[in-house]
């Protein structure tokens, strides 16, 4: 993109910023990023397999939904190249005691309770009678319209090379950031991005700077998310989490359903939930596509083993577990994630050379080496029989792990130079 061209993008991008927020004026302001790193990878010379996209009209396209969990051993995981993942670290909240708002607070936990998969979250979390919130997620997580709900088939194309994650700009210079390290990944073949939120940001301001990865020819991938720590609230308000996702769907070319807070290692999702958030995204846009997760790792159910969250036609599915260097084969795809290993377009998570490679479990290794690695599995990834790749930034840490400035956020410099 030429600079008369990202000048117009990201004055069009601040234009639509409400009044009261911030403009991003400061295009010119470039922060210091190592270019130094060369692809030397050539994906040409590699064979991959062919993927058929389905063509059929949506009506006609069956994809069963796939809600369950099993245990693997550990001699699977060692014949297969597959590194033990140990979560990032995590605070369990404390137990809500109920009877200090007694007895209208018994009485909505007694609702809640039968409705709910995941009680580990459940019985963290703040619940008030005093909140209209609650009520009204009882209400959803009873309702037909969120319970009985089959969402259609919408065909995702495939070949996606997604870089994660982008977060709403805290001010003009993470916005000018946010431009220099898109520019950075898309001269190395990346066409996609993941954008994340909690509904505690701007909408305005993340909205702008959505409108701006598009106008540099990126496709966007949007999430619900929030802080990787058990803390974190989930159900929020769910009129502004409808807002967020309508207006974010409105824009976006496919909705992940969970990421950090409420990826499958720190939150099990039930049906009324995950269709609220495909019914609301689907308010900006009836045709957005859904991703689905094949996750490999620990959860509230099992300390170490496969669970999924593949709902009924998912147009593709984030396959978590295989992206290090011997674990990216046919053979780990088919022996972990076999419910899943024929679906037409799986979306392979390139992680590194291990689990939290640059934080907790540091290899010593450069930006450009981690990246070589990182390229390469994306490769490997393909070959296994995925359509498309999404790959950390970093580490996948997050800065969690000592030094905060090692985060994922594409708003940020990694590492802080």
């Amino acid at each position: 993109m030429n600079t008369i061209t990202k000048t117009a993008a990201g004055a069009a991008a601040a234009a639509a910023v409400a009044a009261g927020v911030a403009l991003y004026s400061a295009f010119d302001q470039e922060p210091q990023i190592d270019t130094a790193y060369v692809d030397d990878v050539q994906p040409v010379t590699v064979e991959t397999p062919k993927i058929v996209v389905p063509s059929v009209a949506a009506a006609t396209v069956s994809i069963p939904a796939i809600d369950s969990f099993r245990t693997v051993s550990s001699f699977d995981l060692e014949s297969l190249g597959v590194p033990r993942v140990q979560s990032a670290a995590v605070a369990t909240p404390a137990v809500t005691d109920a009877a200090a708002d007694m007895p209208e607070a018994v009485s909505l936990l007694k609702t809640l309770l039968p409705l709910i998969r995941d009680r580990r979250t459940l019985l963290g979390s703040d619940i008030s009678s005093n909140s209209t919130a609650w009520q009204r997620w009882a209400a959803i997580y009873q309702d037909a319209e969120y319970t009985q709900y089959v969402p259609d088939y919408k065909p995702l194309a495939p070949g996606l090379r997604i870089i994660n994650e982008v977060k709403c700009p805290a001010d003009a210079a993470e916005f000018s950031t946010m431009q220099s390290r898109l520019d950075y990944y898309a001269a190395r073949g990346y066409n996609a991005v993941l954008v994340t939120f909690d509904t505690t940001g701007n909408l305005p301001r993340l909205s702008a700077a959505v409108d701006y990865i598009k106008s540099a020819g990126f496709r966007v991938v949007i999430a619900y998310a929030g802080r990787e720590d058990l803390r974190e609230p989930v159900w929020r308000d769910p009129d502004t989490l409808r807002r967020w996702l309508s207006t974010l769907g409105g824009k976006a070319d496919a909705l992940l359903l969970g990421w950090r807070r409420t990826s499958l290692h720190l939150f099990l999702p039930d049906r009324a939930f995950t269709n609220f958030l495909i019914r609301s995204a689907r308010e900006g846009n009836p045709d957005l596509p859904f991703i689905g997760m094949a996750y490999y790792g620990e959860t509230a159910e099992t300390l170490q083993g496969i669970t999924y969250d593949v709902p009924e036609n998912c147009s593709a599915v984030l396959v978590v577990g295989l992206g290090y260097p011997r674990a990216s084969t046919r053979t780990a795809l088919r022996t972990l994630f076999p419910e899943v290993a024929d679906h037409p377009h799986l979306i392979g998570l390139a992680v590194g050379e291990k689990p939290y490679f640059d934080t907790q479990n540091a290899t010593g290794k450069s930006r450009a080496e981690n990246e070589a690695i990182q390229r390469r599995i994306e490769i490997r990834l393909l070959q296994a029989g995925c359509a498309s790749t999404m790959t950390y930034s970093g580490d996948g840490s997050d800065g969690a792990y000592g030094d905060t400035t090692k985060t994922e956020n594409l708003c940020r410099v990694y590492g802080g130079k």
